[in-house]
């Protein structure tokens, strides 16, 4: 069914009118551009006022809303009687839209060459749609604010049409597939349009303009002088910047030569915007009396002004124009006569909504212009023309880029980390920064750090990896043997990490030293370094089996790391009574042996082999009431500590390998006390070990049933007289406990070395151990026994630079009887919240007697991926480290495991 398109659409129209369209007569197309106001003052306000009906709504900036185009959009109007179809374009130029635009950025965190090119984008979708209108109108009317012609459209001109003459060809098929003459196809739009100027600020005084002052005739009205004189202005400049030339076919647009092509609006026909009116006519009878002759005699004059004014209107003047084109005359603005035949298509509504709304795609569609690779060639050429700016920045960048990359080259050594090429590349983006200048400047800036970055990462990298002790690995970037994959860049190569530093260590006996590369992983700093001195000298001692982690399928993975309370889900076996005593009724020498591991205790308990109050290699259970109230936690075999053991260590996990060392030098004879331990590195005189007298206690032993605390002191406890009182008439008498009598020698030594091999033992936790033949060193173990250690200590040698020591080793020497010595050593390698390292998670360990163990410490304590160094620079104190007191005590009952 037929149907009429609508009066008032946006281009293009909807696709459901293009096939029932049944309008059949010739239009005239009139496009209308320019800048203009918002609200009543914007331009379409005059468009409405030359068509005569409110066809084009006015343009207020809250309600403004970019659309897909980048607000910039054409809206069309249908005028059946006059059979005229306008055009208006509404872009960035229109400041209901370039407000919005403001606010947009305002509200958005854009950089200045972001703004650059988001200027640049809208004039750009601007410049797209005056192509399509100025192929598709006979009309286009330019309105400005003012008389002064903007110079910024001649290059806006020059662009369009050499952008315009690009794409004939690709307009010519298209016209072709619409069924268009040859002629329209040839030239790729109706006719070489008409440029028709408006101006809207008049800037003559109402005395210029007062009809009353014309001359009859004899002398031009000023409004026509003025409107000669823009004329010839705007002419003069279209000429000389060869923007209209003799052949208007090569013109983007044309002048007439024998009418007027400028229109200034008089002061009265000009919209203005209802609200300032009434506001100031408010005003004017607020402040001045109705009855006033002057107030009167003003609004007849301009009463009069109007009635008699004999100036052409807006619609006169355009009139003049659409006339030619509905008459069939058409436009002939060629200067000079030629024979070239002059195109003037007046096609029916029906046949130029078809073009159009191929013409619209291929000018304005994205699509349609990646369809096509030659309509997306020459638009984007248009891009280059509008930004002069850009083009002599990238000029000028491109020019200092090569410079600014050139030196970042020569200064660089060979290979370097990342902190000397961060150092380099801000020298170069310095210099690049002294000369570079435009919008292009952040995108230069950023290919010299691309290709700074590229240069660095192209064999010249440095492996940023530090070793546990904070020195930088002095390869190139490289793999690790142990992590290479098929999928890796062949071209890096594969080696281990190596630093400059050499430190020269003990193995764990102490009796050969040699020097070792700097570690990079605990694994390489705890274990396998002394696994490699044993073969030489401590393979055929007796070691102590430190518990470590036994997978029981390859898949083994670490444990996540957490932080959980040690004391949450313990592992133990204890009586129902609480404190350290037994039921009195069981026998002290009945007590559970726990020497047993945790795993084989485990699967005892599972096999019902250790039942209530048994013990193992005991004689057969009496009537106790003791029972077994926790189960130990099976160790998992499938997951192990990423660390070492420590008090934030998760229960029933252990580390893969065992970070202490200690071992059985031989019997206690092994030692002599007049000479000290003859190993190499130790400074002279500070190799003597500390002496430690264990008296036993001559009191009343207890009996069986009695099972008070042990008899023997408490390490560091000293013997003091004791005062008995028999009663109030008695005198005191003094009660002395016995030195010498039944006294145990044991002997200990704490030993700290530096990185340079310099070892020394210390007599107290801040004193250096010097030992002279004529003195000897007694009871001075105490000291150690009863306090705290600093687990790093000023080295003592003889040197410029300042040494950090670390306590390495621990020597007991212990009696022949059956007193049991117990080492439980815990370090603390850093202050808190650092956790407390130690060896086990059942205690202490008993040394066997009449012997002479060494225990070795971890050369770097390391959890959850955070290792702990020697500090470097520093004083060191109990602040920086520290190995909690109770390193040496008597063993004061079973629960401990035995050496």
């Amino acid at each position: 069914m037929p149907v009429h398109i609508p009066q008032s659409f946006r281009v293009p129209l909807p696709k459901e009118y293009y096939d029932n369209v049944d309008e059949s007569g010739r239009i005239c197309v009139v496009g209308i551009f320019g800048v203009g106001s918002w609200g009543y003052l914007s331009k379409c306000q005059t468009v409405n006022k030359l068509i005569g009906i409110d066809a084009f709504l006015p343009i207020f900036p809250a309600e403004t809303q970019a659309d897909d185009e980048g607000s910039c959009f054409i809206d069309a109007y249908y005028d059946r009687r006059g059979n005229v179809m306008y055009l208006h374009l509404t872009s960035y130029l229109d400041a209901g839209h370039l407000a919005q635009l403001c606010e947009d950025i305002l509200n958005s965190d854009l950089t200045e060459g972001d703004l650059h090119s988001l200027w640049r984008d809208h004039q750009y979708i601007h410049a797209r749609s005056l192509i399509f209108m100025f192929s598709m109108c006979h009309i286009m009317l330019h309105i400005q604010p003012t008389v002064h012609l903007n110079t910024s459209y001649i290059r806006l001109f020059r662009a369009l049409e050499s952008v315009r003459q690009k794409l004939v060809p690709q307009l010519s098929s298209e016209l072709a597939e619409r069924g268009v003459n040859e002629l329209w196809q040839r030239s790729g739009r109706l006719c070489t349009p008409r440029l028709l100027f408006v101006v809207r600020r008049c800037p003559l005084t109402s005395a210029e303009l007062d009809p009353r002052n014309d001359t009859g005739g004899k002398k031009p009205t000023p409004m026509k002088r003025l409107t000669h004189n823009i004329e010839d202005q705007i002419y003069r400049i279209l000429r000389k910047s060869r923007v209209l030339m003799n052949q208007c076919a090569n013109c983007l647009f044309a002048v007439p030569a024998n009418q007027a092509f400028v229109y200034v609006m008089p002061p009265h026909t000009v919209p203005t915007d209802p609200i300032s009116i009434l506001m100031n006519q408010l005003h004017v009878m607020c402040t001045t009396s109705t009855t006033d002759p002057f107030y009167r005699s003003t609004s007849a004059c301009d009463i009069s002004q109007n009635e008699t004014n004999t100036e052409p209107t807006l619609k006169q003047f355009i009139e003049e124009h659409i006339n030619l084109v509905l008459n069939g005359e058409g436009f002939d603005d060629n200067i000079r006569r030629l024979t070239i035949p002059y195109h003037f298509e007046i096609p029916s509504l029906t046949t130029w909504l078809s073009v159009c709304e191929s013409l619209y795609d291929i000018v304005t569609g994205d699509s349609c212009m990646k369809a096509i690779p030659t309509v997306e060639v020459n638009i984007s050429t248009l891009r280059n023309s509008l930004d002069p700016e850009m083009k002599f920045s990238e000029a000028r960048c491109s020019k200092i880029l090569p410079v600014a990359v050139r030196t970042y080259q020569e200064n660089v050594p060979k290979h370097y980390t990342k902190t000397i090429h961060q150092k380099y590349l801000s020298q170069a983006v310095k210099l690049y920064s002294l000369s570079a200048r435009g919008p292009a400047y952040e995108y230069y800036e950023e290919q010299v750090r691309t290709e700074c970055l590229n240069y660095w990462k192209s064999g010249r990298q440095l492996c940023e990896e530090r070793s546990l002790t904070g020195q930088h690995c002095i390869h190139q970037f490289h793999r690790l043997p142990d992590c290479v994959d098929i999928t890796d860049d062949d071209t890096i190569p594969v080696m281990n990490h190596q630093s400059r530093s050499r430190i020269t260590s003990s193995c764990n006996c102490g009796s050969n030293q040699s020097q070792r590369d700097d570690p990079f992983d605990c694994f390489t700093a705890n274990h396998s370094f002394y696994l490699d001195l044993e073969e030489s000298c401590c393979s055929v001692l007796e070691h102590y089996d430190f518990p470590s982690f036994k997978p029981s399928s390859p898949h083994a993975a670490p444990a996540i790391a957490c932080s959980v309370d040690t004391q949450q889900g313990a592992v133990g076996l204890h009586s129902d009574t609480s404190g350290d005593k037994l039921p009195k009724d069981v026998p002290s020498t009945q007590t559970m042996a726990l020497s047993l591991s945790q795993s084989a205790l485990s699967m005892m308990l599972q096999d019902g082999s250790v039942a209530e109050g048994l013990s193992v290699g005991d004689p057969p259970k009496s009537n106790s009431t003791s029972k077994i109230t926790k189960l130990p936690r099976q160790v998992s075999t499938t997951e192990y500590l990423s660390g070492m053991l420590s008090s934030d260590s998760p229960p029933g996990l252990l580390p893969k390998f065992p970070s202490w060392s200690l071992v059985r030098l031989g019997d206690s004879s092994s030692y002599v006390h007049s000479k000290g331990l003859e190993l190499p590195g130790f400074i002279h005189g500070t190799n003597v070990l500390l002496q430690w007298q264990i008296h036993p206690d001559v009191e009343d032993k207890p009996s069986t049933t009695d099972m008070s605390p042990s008899a023997w002191p408490s390490p560091g406890e000293a013997i003091i007289p004791v005062t008995k009182k028999k009663s109030q008439t008695d005198t005191q008498k003094k009660v002395v406990k016995p030195v010498g009598i039944g006294a145990n020698k044991a002997y200990i030594g704490v030993e700290y070395e530096c990185m340079r091999g310099h070892r020394f033992l210390v007599a107290a936790p801040d004193k250096v151990m010097k030992a002279s033949t004529h003195t000897q060193m007694k009871n001075n173990a105490l000291k150690i026994i009863g306090s705290y250690l600093p687990l790093y200590f000023t080295c003592p040698s003889r040197t410029n630079k300042l040494h950090i020591a670390q306590l390495m080793r621990v020597y007991v020497v212990t009696p022949d009887d059956p007193t049991r010595i117990a080492i439980r050593p815990q370090v603390q390698p850093a202050p808190s919240p650092c956790p407390t390292f130690h060896p086990v998670a059942d205690g202490e360990i008993a040394l066997s007697p009449n012997s002479m163990w060494v225990m070795r410490f971890p050369f770097i304590y390391m959890s959850d991926g955070k290792a702990f160094s020697v500090p470097v620079d520093i004083q060191p104190s109990l602040a920086t480290g520290k190995v909690v007191k109770g390193l040496i005590k008597l063993a004061e009952n079973s629960d401990c495991t035995k050496a």
